[in-house]
């Protein structure tokens, strides 16, 4: 697609690309910093795939070359209209198709495609055809609609995450020349005041429901989300090599955050995870579905729109139905419910749960030693036997 070379007499990078069948071009980047090179070559070939998709055309007077290497701001001959697109559902499919782009190449992950791309189709459901040219008003009226929402009941922090989806794609629409003016309702457009947030942590007596109505290997995600603090992500994404058999020690790095974290596991964990765990000749991952793919995966389909598998959810809910459990609560509860015991433990070293969750924070960082992981085990195996699931 496009290609980065350095111009040995400038050292400033020079950009390749071709389009269509026409020869290739070279245009300077006019930068010698290599990350500003990246970004102008990442953008060409977002325009260059634009093109081929039909949602952007170059007018009959521009320079091509010129035109792509630009995207119609330059005003090199007859300065080129800006790019139109007709309605605000093509702004937003435009804006979809980057983000599937960035999912494939791995720039942003399948989940965070996947929430973009629902929140995205109630806004467009919203504007119905609407053109282009009435997107602020149309800001406006849909932010109104959310309050209603709100004042309905629907959680705020669901809100919050469509106003700030909005309006990422509103700001990408301006800077892509896809809209000729930037809305002003833009400035505090996803403000929205949130209650206090409510841990809905499990009761001691939940969980033991919970680990006797669930089936070997559920019983053992539900121990290692309160063990060691993990998501469905971090259960899937287990490996062999990650595992200290002999102590029972799980050394890894945490799949959100990649942070550093070390857990020593309880002797129920230890003894459900060697009687579940694959042989690892198929796969280095230890929990695999029925077809030999990971528990959890995600992936984009043919026709742009993203699937999620999450067998460990589907097995955790069928567990609270035999418990009797339907409510709100997921699987992620499971490990708000260790975090919460932990921090009421903790008042004065609030570190110990960012450490147990694998959190990202600066004031947490610092704590990432093996004289501070002694710290953590010794809370976790209170968690233990505050859940009474040791043998």
């Amino acid at each position: 697609m496009a290609n980065l070379r350095q111009d040995p007499r400038t050292e400033n990078w020079l950009l390749q690309f071709r389009y269509q069948s026409g020869s290739k071009f070279t245009k300077s980047t006019g930068t010698k910093d290599r990350r500003k090179a990246e970004d102008k070559r990442r953008e060409v070939e977002q325009t260059i795939q634009l093109l081929r998709d039909g949602l952007i055309t170059i007018p009959e007077t521009a320079d091509v070359a010129e035109w792509i290497f630009t995207r119609g701001r330059s005003s090199s001959k007859r300065a080129p209209e800006p790019p139109k697109v007709s309605t605000i559902s093509h702004v937003a499919d435009a804006w979809l198709h980057i983000r599937e782009l960035e999912a494939t190449a791995g720039q942003i992950s399948a989940s965070s495609y996947a929430s973009d791309f629902a929140r995205i189709k109630k806004f467009k459901e919203f504007c119905k055809h609407a053109p282009a040219t009435e997107l602020g008003q149309m800001l406006v009226e849909y932010r109104q609609a959310c309050l209603r929402r709100l004042a309905a009941g629907a959680a705020g922090q669901t809100i919050k995450h469509e106003l700030r989806t909005v309006k990422a794609m509103t700001t990408w629409a301006w800077d892509s020349a896809h809209i000729d003016t930037l809305p002003r309702c833009l400035r505090g457009y996803a403000k929205i005041q949130l209650p206090q947030p409510d841990p809905r942590a499990f009761t001691q007596e939940e969980v033991q429901r919970l680990c006797e109505n669930a089936s070997g290997r559920t019983k053992l995600f539900i121990l290692l989300a309160i063990n060691c603090g993990y998501t469905q992500s971090d259960i899937s994404s287990l490996t062999h090599d990650m595992i200290q058999w002999d102590v029972g020690i799980i050394d890894r790095s945490r799949s959100k955050t990649k942070q550093p974290q070390v857990h020593k596991l309880w002797p129920s964990t230890l003894r459900l995870l060697r009687e579940h765990v694959t042989d690892g000749s198929g796969s280095d991952l230890c929990f695999v579905g029925q077809k030999g793919n990971p528990l959890l995966h995600e992936f984009i389909r043919e026709n742009g729109k993203p699937y999620r598998v999450d067998s460990i959810r589907l097995a955790f809910d069928r567990t609270k139905k035999v418990c009797k459990l339907q409510d709100g609560r997921g699987f992620k509860t499971l490990r708000k419910t260790g975090a919460t015991e932990i921090e009421k433990a903790n008042q004065e070293r609030p570190w110990v749960s960012s450490l147990y969750l694998g959190h990202s924070e600066k004031s947490a960082k610092k704590h990432y030693t093996p004289q501070f992981y002694d710290v953590l085990h010794q809370e976790t195996d209170k968690l233990g036997k505050l859940f009474e699931v040791f043998e």
